[in-house]
């Protein structure tokens, strides 16, 4: 059974207020304050908009429930369930601090946590996907693991604030998406502020299992040569070539693949300028990273940990040294650039991405400089201290752009593009809770932890039957399927709490 209806009413100007909690039991009474006096809660001269205490809400919450037969409160509460998802769209989770705001905000809003649908995430198949690729069931990259999307849809078009970061890339988002800043702090991307750092990802990213298919040579060998190939190579119809001419290191690298071929049985032929590889299969693998250099990419990401070095030492090929003696990666490919930020991800290091279009040289094509970050262990005294986090230069207004929201099963994600977490706001626990409230239930938060170590997500659990309630039936609209699939469902958990509205 499938219960639906569509309302929304607009009054006035929404505001969103930050307060900061210290405890979990914090975190509730907030919640509980929203429910029971909404926009009154925290400014006295306001009326109840959002509450229990608000007509409009108690004659909202009967036009959901009429559709069911007099005490049929499981009916009613089926009617509440779909409401609120398909007509609010909100995610998130419990950290330290949150933004909140009233079921009538949430109402007017009916979603706000947007990015541009181009915007670049990291899938478990290790490909780098835009969020139009993504749909409930892929799992994403999160912080060094993987995260589960639960749902996914089109918000329509939105006004976009672009993030200049120190790390040389852009974050683009909503003004109402949900940051962080590099401590923790959860932040609306409208209240942050220029020289403000936001959060990068505190643990490596994981490598895979399978190895490149490596056409006789070792996974490591294979790795390297298709490393160097990428950085400073070109193939033809049957063969493939390396460069080894621009002095004593490239001349190094020429008589390591000669080595390395003659020991695979593959011919090779030397000329001025490059080594030539004489293998019809070898070249078909190599011709999968591209021919020209603006193409060049990494066939795939998912490569183990013993692959990983030797594939980063062949992409050095054609690589600089910055003054503090970091390596500097330059390529004509912008995919080779952001692949690169997530190989060095994957040994938790962070790169510097930077885009020259004016660099005098050959070709019209912009150069990527991929500056490799120190770990904070390689500063020594007397230098700058190590600050991870990429900070916020510049803050732009650009165009409205198509936008799309997700939610996942942790709330949170990383963004490639510009190696940043983000993540969404749930509110949805509020509106469920009102809406059971002036039907006549009683409702309660359950708040849990997917791993043990924090507590990550709330959603509402209401009691049946109205009058004495024996059985609690969960209400987490963030869970991707239909009403008839999901209500009364609860995701995996390590631990929960549950609170009443008065248990605080």
């Amino acid at each position: 059974m499938v219960i639906s209806g569509t309302l929304f009413f607009v009054a006035g100007s929404p505001t969103l207020r930050a307060h900061p909690v210290r405890t979990l039991e914090d975190r509730v009474k907030l919640l509980q304050k929203l429910v029971l006096y909404g926009a009154q809660a925290f400014d006295k001269s306001s009326p109840p908009l959002g509450s229990i205490r608000d007509p409009e809400m108690r004659r909202i919450g009967i036009a959901v429930t009429e559709v069911c037969k007099a005490r049929d409160d499981k009916c009613e509460l089926m009617a509440i369930y779909d409401f609120v998802k398909r007509n609010i769209r909100y995610t998130g989770d419990v950290t330290n601090k949150d933004t909140f705001q009233s079921a009538w905000v949430t109402m007017q809003i009916a979603g706000g946590d947007c990015l541009p649908l181009s915007t670049q995430l990291l899938r478990s198949d290790y490909r780098i996907v835009s969020l139009a690729e993504i749909k409930a069931g892929d799992r994403i990259m999160e912080d060094g693991r993987w995260t589960l999307v639960q749902d996914k849809w089109i918000t329509g078009e939105k006004p976009i604030l672009a993030f200049v970061l120190n790390n040389g890339s852009v974050l683009r988002g909503s003004p109402t998406h949900k940051l962080f800043l590099r401590d923790g702090t959860e932040i609306r991307a409208k209240d942050v502020g220029v020289g403000d750092f936001l959060q990068t990802p505190q643990e490596a990213l994981p490598t895979a299992q399978e190895q490149f298919a490596t056409a006789g040579l070792t996974p490591a060998d294979f790795a390297w040569l298709l490393g160097v190939y990428i950085a400073d190579g070109w193939h033809e119809e049957y063969r493939f070539a390396i460069s080894g001419k621009d002095g004593h290191p490239k001349e190094a690298q020429k008589r390591r693949v000669e080595r390395m071929m003659k020991a695979a049985g593959i011919g090779t032929r030397w000329d001025k300028r490059y080594i030539a590889i004489n293998d019809p299969g070898l070249t078909t693998l190599m011709s999968v990273c591209g021919g020209h250099a603006p193409e060049k990419r990494v066939p795939r990401l998912a490569i183990t940990r013993e692959e990983i070095g030797p594939l980063l030492e062949g992409l050095r090929a054609d690589s600089g040294t910055a003054t503090s003696g970091t390596v500097v990666h330059g390529t004509t490919s912008p995919v080779l650039a952001l692949q690169l930020r997530v190989l060095y991800r994957m040994l938790g290091q962070s790169v510097h991405i930077k885009r020259v279009d004016d660099h005098g040289g050959l070709g019209k094509n912009p150069i990527y400089r991929v500056t490799v970050r120190k770990r904070p262990e390689e500063y020594t005294h007397g230098h700058k201290a190590y600050r991870d986090g990429a900070r916020v230069k510049a803050i732009l207004r650009e165009p409205p752009t198509v936008c799309a929201d997700i939610t996942t099963e942790t709330g949170k994600f990383w963004l490639p593009e510009s190696d940043v977490m983000v993540h969404n706001c749930d509110d949805h626990a509020i509106m469920t809770s009102v809406l059971a409230m002036v039907n006549g239930f009683t409702p309660k938060f359950r708040i849990t932890s997917n791993y043990g170590s924090s507590w990550d997500h709330i959603y509402s659990i209401v009691g049946l039957p109205k009058l004495e309630p024996r059985s609690w039936i969960a209400l987490d609209t963030t869970l991707p399927g239909s009403t008839d699939a999901r209500f009364g469902k609860e995701p995996p958990r390590a631990k929960f709490r549950d609170f009443g509205m008065n248990d605080t």
